[in-house]
């Protein structure tokens, strides 16, 4: 059989029509005719029968020998690649994009750990697809998250992004996306609720009537935004675009803390379990933390004070010896006049208070760029919840309803943590609460580098 006269199938791959000029030959086979089935490092990257519209029923294609199952396409015959299946994109071939985003993710689970190539392209790929107008690009961009069973969430936020509820309609309609897309509707009920949106009719059925709905962990947030969650659309900044997250802040910004010898400070013992830490570090998953929680003998009275008594690694150094801090924080308001060189001092503290809002909107900006400048974190619906988790750990509500920990989080006193100690990094925050009883303080400190 001679390329392009018929089928060719190898074990359970699809190929679509179209591939010939999308999935490029090897260099040392481009000059040559093949025979479908030929003997190529690049077998299925030579199927040669195609239709530029991409429109066309696929053409199943097997082949018994699985050592060439994908080839090694280079990281320069991908890119080519995936130039043609984007232009072909843009003129109206939105299935050929689509399969050449499942293409790259058979390669992707076939190729090294380091080979991010096809990778990096099926997040591009993604992209494309759930950034483009039109129905036809919801409904690929949602098989191929169904046949590939990743990017879920991303495609969530993308789609959210880039389109009206109305347009989202197609995603809870079981006959046009069919597949297990239950992660997808998930995330994309929550996305519209982070952005005030009105859910769907459909959306809202879905999480009336759905198991997999009242299953999946996003089912306990709550389906309307709450009092303290606020400045969200300034918050959710695309983190793909990389740069410093906004709670990650450098030295001292608050005033500086000062000892005094002779406060009264009562004991404190440790309370923290592995369920608190989990919960309360949520956010803070991909960089150096310390999540912990105290109980003190008697109520606090100087919280500052009461804060340094802690046996945490963060306060390891911490310059305890008087400073005149009247002297010091004078200087920094001159600094910010533009008169004058502001020397920090080393190893210095600073405790004030906070509101719950900006508690919040600190661990939400914590957990959407995961705190790391190097690496993403979660994407908005996660993201969520990921701070409601550490809500219910800082607030000891572990277990209880949304609307438990919300209550308890706004009868707890909640105060904003700097350190520089060497513990930090480059970059880093604080935060830690004080129950209403006063005797019981739980503590999230985070860092990175650059």
């Amino acid at each position: 059989m001679t390329a392009g006269t018929g089928p060719v199938v190898v074990k359970s791959l699809t190929l679509w029509p179209g591939w010939h000029s999308m999935l490029i030959q090897s260099r040392a086979h481009r000059s040559t005719a093949h025979a479908v089935g030929a003997q190529s490092p690049c077998r299925l990257w030579h199927h040669t029968r195609g239709d530029p519209s991409g429109r066309n029923k696929p053409i199943p294609v097997t082949h018994d020998d699985s050592a060439g199952l994908f080839g090694r396409p280079n990281e320069d015959e991908l890119r080519e690649a995936w130039r043609t299946a984007r232009a072909r994109h843009s003129a109206g071939a939105v299935k050929q994009l689509a399969d050449f985003a499942i293409r790259l993710h058979e390669l992707d689970l076939s190729t090294a750990p380091n080979a991010a190539t096809p990778s990096h392209l099926f997040t591009d790929a993604m992209e494309t697809l759930g950034s483009s107008p039109g129905r036809e690009n919801i409904e690929q961009a949602c098989r191929v998250a169904s046949l590939t069973g990743r990017a879920q969430p991303h495609l969530a936020h993308l789609l959210v992004k880039h389109h009206t509820p109305d347009d989202l309609v197609i995603v809870f309609d079981d006959r046009a996306t069919p597949g297990d897309i239950t992660d997808l509707r998930a995330c994309l009920v929550q996305e519209l609720v982070i952005r005030a949106k009105q859910l769907p009719k459909p959306a809202t059925a879905w999480t009336r009537s759905s198991p997999q709905w009242h299953r999946h962990p996003l089912s306990w947030l709550p389906l309307s935004l709450r009092p303290m969650e606020t400045n969200i659309e300034e918050l959710d900044f695309d983190v793909d675009t990389g740069g410093d997250a906004p709670c990650m802040r450098g030295g001292l910004v608050n005033p500086m803390f000062a000892f005094h010898p002779g406060v009264h400070v009562p004991s404190a013992k440790e309370t923290t379990s592995p369920q608190t830490t989990r919960a309360t570090a949520s956010p803070t998953v991909l960089v150096k933390h310390e999540a912990r929680t105290f109980e003190f003998a008697e109520p606090v009275g100087d919280i500052p004070h009461a804060f340094a008594s802690l046996p945490l690694e963060s306060l390891r150094g911490l310059d305890r010896t008087t400073i005149d801090t009247q002297e010091f924080n004078a200087s920094v308001m001159r600094f910010f006049a533009g008169q004058g060189q502001l020397r920090e001092p080393e190893n210095c503290l600073s405790v004030v208070p906070t509101h719950l809002r900006d508690a919040w909107q600190l661990l939400y900006s914590a957990s959407i760029q995961g705190t790391a400048t190097r690496r993403p974190g979660e994407y908005s619906a996660f993201a969520r919840l990921a701070v409601w988790r550490s809500l219910a750990g800082m607030t000891d509500t572990i277990g209880g309803t949304a609307f438990e920990v919300e209550a308890a989080a706004w009868q707890h006193q909640w105060f904003d943590i700097e350190i520089t100690t060497d513990w930090f990094e480059e970059r880093g925050f604080g935060i830690a609460t004080l129950h209403p009883d006063r005797r019981r303080m739980a503590v999230l400190m985070a860092t990175s580098s650059l």
